[in-house]
């Protein structure tokens, strides 16, 4: 009876295993379906834009989906024609002056304010934040014509300084980032480095900020993208030009071409080109991008 109770009992242990590695087997296969489906979605349509940038200027875009130029002829006319004739030079400058001016001031105050909310205690401290948050629920059309109003007043506009001033200084979304992110860090090091005799600048500027470098890395990459691919600032406040940023060049450098049998592989190649920066700098700043996201995600 026992033995028979014994094989029966092993034989239950080991189809109870089977079901268990079958499961894992099905939950495995399933998930790496879901993630082939998602970089096809997102890696396909990429192609095609960039096979469309590439193609022959004799080519007529049309409703077909091409994976390879036609004739498998690359052809890098439609690349220089964009720079040469669409004023992508002086967009990439202008850009790269707004990017940065927004960038350097985005990164110094809000990893200020964020240290500040990390580790600091103050009266209304929680309230001032949950204020901060509420903020970023207000959409900046809101705001969009007090803001075109005082800077007409000021006499602002048709200059970089309406699109550098608001988002250099105040950045909730970053405040929100590098707060989360300094959080994390170990609290005996700060309570060390304040036993040392260490001021609060001093353990800011020496201790958390190289500490801090994955959050950085991630606002640096999301607060140039941003900054880059702004379309609607750049359209209301500036007029003139040769202030137009990439995006402003890019939407309007395939007018004096319009009808032409290469208008639409044009407009590839300058998004291509506009593109480019973006890539590059998610690309060198990726190991810090992924573990920023990570740690903060954690919080």
């Amino acid at each position: 009876m026992w033995s028979l109770l014994g094989v029966s009992t092993a034989q239950t242990h080991r189809e109870v295993s089977l079901d268990y590695r079958t499961r894992q087997i099905i939950a495995k296969v399933g998930w790496y379906f879901l993630v082939c489906l998602a970089v096809l979605v997102i890696l396909v349509p990429l192609w095609i834009a960039i096979v469309s940038a590439f193609e022959p200027n004799t080519y007529i875009p049309s409703q077909q989906i091409r994976f390879w130029p036609i004739h498998s002829d690359w052809s890098w006319h439609n690349l220089v024609l964009a720079w040469t004739t669409g004023g992508l030079g002086r967009g990439y400058a202008i850009t790269l002056l707004i990017s940065v001016l927004t960038m350097i001031p985005t990164l110094f105050v809000s990893s200020l304010i964020g240290y500040v909310f990390a580790t600091k205690q103050f009266w209304g401290k929680e309230v001032v934040f949950l204020l901060f948050l509420m903020s970023m629920m207000m959409p900046g059309q809101v705001t969009l014509i007090p803001n075109f109003i005082v800077y007409r007043y000021l006499g602002f506009i048709n200059t970089i300084i309406p699109l550098v001033f608001p988002g250099g200084l105040i950045n909730v979304f970053g405040i929100f980032l590098i707060r989360s992110f300094m959080q994390n860090l170990p609290k005996e090091l700060l309570d060390a480095a304040e036993i040392d005799g260490a001021g609060p600048f001093y353990t800011f500027w020496r201790i958390v900020i190289p500490l801090s470098l994955p959050a950085l890395a991630t606002l640096t990459i999301i607060s140039f993208t941003g900054v880059w691919n702004d379309y609607f600032a750049p359209l209301i406040f500036l007029n003139s030009n040769s202030l137009y940023t990439i995006q402003l060049h890019v939407a309007e450098m395939v007018t004096p071409f319009s009808g032409t049998t290469f208008a639409g592989t044009l407009q590839q190649a300058a998004d291509f080109i506009a593109a480019a920066p973006i890539v590059v700098l998610f690309l060198l700043l990726q190991p810090y991008f992924i573990e920023g996201i990570t740690v903060t995600g954690l919080q």
